[in-house]
């Protein structure tokens, strides 16, 4: 009987797949000797492979079946299997959805209730083509205070860069507050993201220099640290 090494075979193998493989997939990926332990035979269908490893391992994973083809994940819900799929930065190809272990029917459910949580974008391209993108904080802050997203942009952000401290690399994070005028917890949120994505780099505060409204209109980090310039990487 297969042991522990077996579940490990296959995690690393699931890994090194966004989290999902089918499970012929996976039989064609793992050596003999694992495939003799799980009693995997040539010819077995994704039913027959999965109820072997169902036997062996199945509370470390879940299954899903598509059509004809059965998939093997790590264990989570659909939704947040779906969420890891998602950048903030980069649209999700739509294209790829027939490689996922979900039909277009099952994706199109899971992304609308992502979307109606607020975990989500979906915009429109010019041809009006959608565009799925993950929620940053920016855009949880934004719907939290009930303000309309629009005007909240990285552009509008890189503006108040430009507008404010014109021509100097370290550009004070209060003039760009106030620049913008953005509700303290969006703009902060733009920040949070902007920087957790290498956009921009923060720099601590020097209370020699910056003091009163200057200082705490700085940015406040998870840290405690008043940060009171910002730099952009280019």
């Amino acid at each position: 009987m297969p042991g522990k090494n077996t579940a490990d075979v296959i995690q690393s193998l699931l890994e090194k797949n966004k989290g999902f493989m089918t499970v012929t997939g996976l039989a064609s990926s793992i050596s003999l000797d694992v495939k003799r332990g799980l009693g995997i035979r040539k010819g077995d269908s994704g039913k027959v492979i999965r109820r072997k490893i169902e036997q062996s391992a199945g509370d470390r994973f879940m299954f899903h079946a598509k059509g004809n083809s059965v998939y093997i994940l790590e264990p989570c819900e659909p939704s947040e299997f779906v969420l890891g799929l998602l950048s903030e930065n980069r649209a999700f190809d739509t294209k790829s959805i027939t490689s996922l272990p979900f039909t277009k029917a099952e994706f199109v459910a899971l992304v609308n209730e992502l979307a109606d949580d607020g975990r989500v974008l979906i915009k429109l391209t010019d041809d009006m083509k959608p565009k799925i993108y993950r929620a940053g904080g920016r855009v949880k802050a934004v719907r939290e205070a009930g303000i309309d997203d629009g005007e909240y942009t990285t552009e509008r952000f890189r503006e108040a860069f430009e507008e404010s401290d014109k021509g100097r690399t370290f550009v004070r994070i209060f003039r760009m507050r106030r620049y913008l005028g953005w509700p303290r917890e969006v703009f902060d949120s733009m920040v949070r993201t902007l920087r957790d994505n290498e956009v921009i780099y923060v720099h601590s505060a020097d209370p020699t220099i910056l003091k009163g409204d200057d200082l705490s209109d700085g940015f406040l980090d998870e840290y405690g640290i008043m940060n009171g310039t910002v730099t952009w990487n280019e």
